[in-house]
């Protein structure tokens, strides 16, 4: 299939600074191990996107199955408790019994659109209008994969409240959240770009409407056979992910990147952004820092855990570079 949306590098890049800046990243704080553990399809498939907000995970199910390593809803609780998660958002049909949550204190909404295709105005104001809600703590959204509606919604969010560019927020859903957003939802987060930002900038709640509008029209020929790919491919890369766990336990070790080290330097373009060593761009979400883990959330198994894949020398010169770019103005 041709690609009608191509994410370059430097849209990577600027989503990263951009993060950095508004301490969606924080480079002292961040937990590879906490990454990883959570990465992997049994333990919950969640990643947090928005820091102290949002966390993307896949959609749980009462009727677990083995072939799309979907898992119960109670997988989530403690988790979830120990995350501040007040509130679950879900955007696919009912696969599990939201009482789960209801009785465990986490408040649950149900603003389902079709998968693979693009919210209306009503849905994107009640999601908003739900994570703007003080009370509403960290939000937990979920459609089926956790991937195309629900990094949409979140994108939005982060062009309101942060004033991400469209490319931007795709970039750095991606970031965390490998395989977020897909299809015509990247060209309907670029429409809504201009859009998002006045709101934000006028500080009104939600979408500012005061009537549920008519859901749009959609040309839904294409939706469910481009759900049957992302599904077909989700799959195959849990799989993969499951694998790939196992043997680095196994391994005593995680393959993380080797050798990498960052020079922000945002005066100048961040085309510019000066990279050392050789590393994918989806590496950007897998920094390795040493830190002490501590979560309740984790297992026993690896609380207290010191990781970290850095050498001593480069991963001080990269917390030196981001502290000193932080002191200038820079990040």
């Amino acid at each position: 299939v041709k690609s009608t949306f191509d994410l370059h590098i430097q849209d990577c890049w600027e989503g990263l600074v951009h993060a950095v800046r508004h301490n969606l990243l924080a480079v002292d704080d961040f937990d590879v191990r906490e990454y990883f553990y959570y990465d992997n399809p049994q333990n919950g498939d969640l990643h947090e996107v928005v820091r102290g907000k949002f966390i993307a995970f896949k959609g749980p199910r009462d009727d677990c199955q083995k072939q799309d390593f979907s898992v119960h809803p109670t997988t989530y609780i403690d988790v979830f408790k120990s995350k501040g998660v007040k509130a679950v958002i879900r955007l696919n049909i009912e696969e599990y019994d939201k009482r789960t949550f209801v009785k465990a204190g986490i408040a649950h909404h149900d603003l389902f659109f079709v998968d693979c295709t693009t919210p209306s105005d009503d849905i994107v104001h009640k999601f908003l209008t739900i994570a703007e809600d003080p009370s509403s703590g960290v939000v937990a959204v979920h459609c089926k994969a956790g991937l195309g509606r629900t990094g949409t919604l979140i994108a939005l969010y982060l062009m309101k409240h942060y004033l991400f560019t469209a490319r931007q927020a795709i970039a750095w859903v991606r970031i965390c959240r490998p395989g977020s957003i897909i299809g015509p939802q990247q060209h309907y987060l670029v429409q809504q770009e201009k859009r998002m930002h006045q709101l934000g900038k006028s500080g009104v709640q939600g979408l500012g409407i005061t009537v549920s509008d008519e859901s749009k029209q959609q040309d839904l020929s294409t939706a469910d056979e481009l759900a049957e790919m992302i599904t077909t491919g989700m799959n195959h890369r849990d799989g993969r992910r499951m694998l790939s766990a196992g043997q680095s336990s196994r391994d005593g070790k995680r393959t993380l990147s080797k050798s990498v080290s960052f020079n922000f330097n945002t005066s100048r373009d961040v085309s510019n952004v000066e990279i050392m060593g050789s590393n994918q761009v989806s590496s950007l979400a897998r920094l390795s820092l040493r830190k002490v883990t501590s979560d309740p959330g984790l297992p026993a198994s690896i609380r207290g855990s010191n990781i970290g894949s850095f050498g001593d020398s480069k991963e001080r010169k990269m917390k030196d570079t981001l502290r000193l770019s932080s002191r200038k103005g820079r990040l």
